[in-house]
């Protein structure tokens, strides 16, 4: 049976052995100056992740499946699911034992387009300046956010946690009741 895209973490990302990587939030800035010197930007596109990967492979086998899999992937319309690999879980939830069997999800989307509060965390629950988030989109394509989390927040006695800064921006089609994925949050690339 053919591959479908885009490709699931387990169909590609998670075999590859990463010696390096980089994980970027790409600019997209205007940038004009006046005769007198004053300078004036201005944003021009979303922000968009960029990456790279150096990979290596164990042995010349490994090396020929990565490589077919690779050329796959430089087909037209050909995607996966990329993650932090070194990352698994948020800063004060390292390996994701504290979320358990939590499903959190967006209670709320501030019209700034910055920040959404979340429910469903256990008590008490902590994001940190820094951890990373997901969530689909739209539908038809279904879309991917990831977001990274600006401010320290931590959750209430009831697991309501308000007022999450984000960056980029949240996209319009964010939706109340959407699950947010904070165990090895993913996009596709």
């Amino acid at each position: 049976m053919a591959l479908q895209f885009p490709l699931l973490l387990t169909q590609f990302f998670d075999q590859l052995t990463i010696s390096e990587s980089t994980f970027d939030l790409t600019e997209s800035l205007e940038t004009n100056e006046t005769g007198d010197g004053e300078y004036f930007t201005g944003d021009y596109g979303p922000r968009l992740w960029d990456g790279a990967l150096t990979i290596r492979a164990e042995t010349p086998d490994q090396a020929d499946r990565l490589v077919a899999r690779a050329e796959l992937l430089r087909s037209a319309g050909a995607t996966f699911f990329v993650s932090r690999k070194h990352r698994i879980g948020p800063i004060a939830d390292r390996n994701g034992t504290a979320l358990g069997t939590a499903t959190p999800v967006i209670s709320a989307l501030a019209t700034n387009n910055q920040e959404i509060d979340v429910s469903g965390l256990p008590p008490l629950y902590a994001l940190r300046e820094g951890d990373m988030l997901s969530f689909t989109y739209l539908s038809n394509p279904t879309r991917y956010a990831l977001h990274r989390v600006i401010s320290d927040k931590t959750a209430n006695a009831t697991g309501n946690l308000y007022n999450l800064q984000l960056s980029p921006l949240i996209r319009p089609g964010a939706a109340i009741n959407t699950g947010v994925t904070l165990i090895r949050p993913f996009c596709k690339a």
